[in-house]
């Protein structure tokens, strides 16, 4: 479900927004490229932060650093995700939008800010889309859909009622006794320094993936399986390297 607004024109988007329930796939990709939206749900459909209800999804646009080829290639490659680019794209290089199917709805507005400052860190994302009360222009056209397709979703930790605020964002495969979690994300900080000759590197590289991992709530299981099917494994690099240096990191 998400929300839809019938005109485009910021002055007239403060209120009269929509509840749209997505009966398939190709009725989202059709609403997000015809109509104002939002995947924030507002009580009364008054687009205002402190109504914030609900959110099903978790969405960034990428304005500047980031091509279109690395982010379906390479960066959101795993990703349970849509991504269409925007009206300004190509004006002054790739200008798109990411959206990620979250594991679970969004209840609180703190967690919302909390996830999304999450994703805006590792990709560089627009700092707005944390806002509450954030809507978009429809995409231009849908480049890449990989939802629905099992990959890593998006999510939030659980934490008491007391701290809400405290949630931190993460990222959750739906089915992590596969192994099949991003790989790429893994390779992308141990394999450059072995290209440059230093297979020191590994161990570096290893400690740095283990603090993404914990900074994105990913189990240390989980992050361990990641490392050990990453092709990585060596005579002089063994699994107990890994561990070792994932422990140091989860310890930090």
């Amino acid at each position: 479900m998400i929300s839809v607004h019938e005109k485009c024109v910021p002055e007239k988007v403060s209120r009269g927004w929509r509840r749209s329930k997505l009966i398939n796939k190709d009725t989202f990709k059709s609403m997000i490229t015809t109509l104002a939206w939002s995947p924030i749900l507002w009580h009364g459909g008054v687009r205002k932060e402190k109504n914030f209800d609900k959110a099903y999804f978790a969405v960034i646009d990428i304005d500047n650093g980031m091509s279109l080829k690395e982010a379906i290639n390479e960066k959101f490659a795993d990703f349970d995700c849509i991504i269409g680019t925007t009206k300004s794209h190509g004006i002054k290089g790739d200008r798109f939008r990411v959206i990620f199917r979250l594991d679970k709805p969004i209840i609180d507005v703190n967690v919302w800010r909390a996830t999304h400052e999450g994703l805006i860190e590792m990709s560089g994302a627009d700092k707005s889309c944390k806002d509450g009360a954030r809507w978009y222009y429809p995409c231009k056209q849908i480049v890449h859909d990989a939802m629905d397709r099992q990959g890593i979703t998006v999510g939030h930790s659980n934490v008491n009622k007391e701290n809400k605020a405290q949630q931190q964002s993460g990222f959750t495969q739906k089915k992590p006794s596969t192994g099949s979690a991003n790989i790429k994300y893994f390779l992308d900080y141990i394999r450059k320094p072995i290209e440059k000759g230093d297979p020191r590197g590994r161990n570096d590289g290893t400690y740095r993936f283990g603090l993404e991992c914990v900074k994105f709530g990913i189990p240390f299981e989980t992050a361990l399986t990641i490392s050990l099917n990453s092709g990585i494994v060596a005579q002089d690099f063994q699994k107990y390297h890994i561990e070792r240096q994932l422990r140091h990191a989860y310890k930090k």
